[in-house]
């Protein structure tokens, strides 16, 4: 689970980070064209669990350089010899490379149990905003005829809104809120009732381009992300430029309807002084937050946008979609370059010339060779394999046991009847890790460092390239 959730956090903050950039290009288009890029992009944010799951994985290899005989001056392993995540599970070489049992638990169970107490915490804070909100809603009287019901009326005609939009009173001061999308529902604070009909129409008015633009339905993703993503900044940060585009995008909508910029700035401003906040109920909010001050000196500068138009909001979306798809399927993996030369650099495989390259008793040598010639790998490789994981000593530090630093998990796949003692045998332990290896070598069709580093990084590292022609293309479907 741990995995996963750091995948997913990394995604995220890719997915934000490709949008701020395309905001930055929108910097001179409408407001609604920016804010649709930040609906979409919460919208992916939300969905992206279910995308990285269900969409199929489109798995680009990332070239390094070749490992090669080059293994020999590997660090002494540190790693595990293998992780099965990301291997088919058809391939039983590529599953056996399981990393030992308590590794991935130890260090992942403390991260998944913090994010599921943060995320459990703010869907909590979630619930208590909509409870107060039924409350009140609940204590708030509509109003079903006046002056008020015809302000409405001619509002939502301007609009272009066809469907009946609730106009309520609150029995106290609040915010000015707007919610829901089949029965939308505008809630104004008790002493809306000395406001004149120019502040009541441009209130309305800003109030109804959220329910135009259907801004509840973004509510509720923007709240979904943050307690998928609550650990990730950019986030939090995508959310607010969310709220704050919208804001802007519906006093565009306002001055369009023709009410003055300077009036209707002037009624921002008063109303921010005499109306609580109801950010926390991760509402459509005209008073002060998201990104107010900005909102307000937009309108006095009178400004209007070079370029905007539907058209340029559709495109934003649609490229906050395609950069969240890609950011969704995309599954980096490290490709190798088969080797040129192997056997050779070494200068032969007698184990007495072995013995005297690496400066090991010409016994262990031939154990070495005897037990690599048994599982059918070269005795170069093996030899390579042996001073990369242990450098020869049967005790090295570091997960796993004996010369090849096998762990007990892969070892009882490969070799069922081997107990623990058995395995820190020379010969016993040689034979089973060439055998793993050879496995290997078998799912990476051949390509000897791709397993070779699988072995030492693990399967879910080096991923599922199989074969020269896959690693040199760099991406496979």
């Amino acid at each position: 689970m741990s995995t996963f959730l750091s995948e997913l956090l990394l995604r995220g903050l890719l997915l934000v980070a490709l949008a701020s950039v395309a905001a930055l290009l929108l910097a001179a288009a409408a407001a609604r064209a920016r804010a649709s890029l930040w609906q979409t992009t919460t919208v992916l944010l939300a969905c992206l669990p279910l995308l990285m799951v269900a969409l199929p994985a489109w798995r680009v290899g990332v070239p390094v350089h070749r490992v090669g005989i080059g293994l020999a001056g590997w660090e002494p392993r540190t790693g595990v010899d293998g992780a099965a995540a990301g291997c088919p599970s058809a391939d039983a070489a590529c599953a056996a490379g399981a990393q030992p049992a308590g590794r991935e638990r130890k260090g992942g169970a403390p991260w998944a149990v913090l994010w599921t107490v943060g995320a459990l915490a703010l869907a909590a804070r979630t619930a208590g905003g909509v409870l107060t909100l039924r409350s009140l809603a609940r204590g708030a009287a509509e109003v079903q005829a006046g002056g008020w019901v015809s302000i409405l009326d001619d509002a939502r005609r301007d609009a272009g809104i066809g469907r009946r939009v609730r106009l309520l009173v609150a029995a106290g001061e609040t915010a000015v809120l707007t919610w829901g999308v089949r029965r939308p529902a505008i809630l104004l604070p008790a002493s809306a009732s000395a406001w004149s009909a120019e502040r009541m129409r441009a209130v309305i008015l800003h109030e109804l381009q959220h329910v135009r633009r259907r801004d509840a339905l973004y509510d509720v993703a923007a709240q979904v992300a943050l307690v998928i993503h609550w650990p990730n900044p950019l986030a939090w940060y995508a959310v607010g430029r969310l709220r704050s585009e919208r804001e802007r995008a519906c006093d565009s909508g306002v001055v369009a309807a023709g009410i003055s910029p300077l009036s209707y700035a002037g009624h921002l401003v008063d109303l921010a002084r005499t109306m609580n906040r109801g950010a926390s109920h991760g509402l459509a909010v005209i008073g002060a937050g998201a990104g107010f001050e900005g909102r307000v000196v937009t309108l006095m500068r009178q400004r209007p946008p070079a370029v905007g138009g539907r058209s340029i909001a559709w495109i934003a979306a649609a490229a906050a979609a395609l950069l969240g798809t890609g950011s969704a399927v995309v599954r980096p993996e490290l490709s190798f370059a088969a080797p040129a030369r192997f056997v050779t650099d070494v200068g032969g495989s007698d184990a007495s010339y072995l013995s005297r390259h690496y400066g090991i008793p010409v016994e262990l040598s031939r154990t070495i060779s005897r037990a690599a010639d048994a599982e059918g790998v070269d005795r170069v490789l093996a030899h390579a394999l042996v001073h990369a994981q242990s450098g020869f000593h049967r005790e090295a530090a570091g997960p796993g046991v004996g010369l090849t630093r096998i762990t007990p998990a892969t070892a009882a796949r490969h070799a069922p009847g081997v107990t623990p003692a058995r395995l820190r045998e020379d010969e016993t332990n040689l034979k089973v890790g060439f055998r793993y290896l050879a496995a290997l070598i078998r799912h990476y069709d051949g390509e000897v460092d791709a397993a070779l580093a699988a072995y030492h990084l693990g399967p879910g590292v080096v991923g599922a390239s199989r074969g020269p022609a896959k690693a040199a293309s760099g991406a496979e479907r």
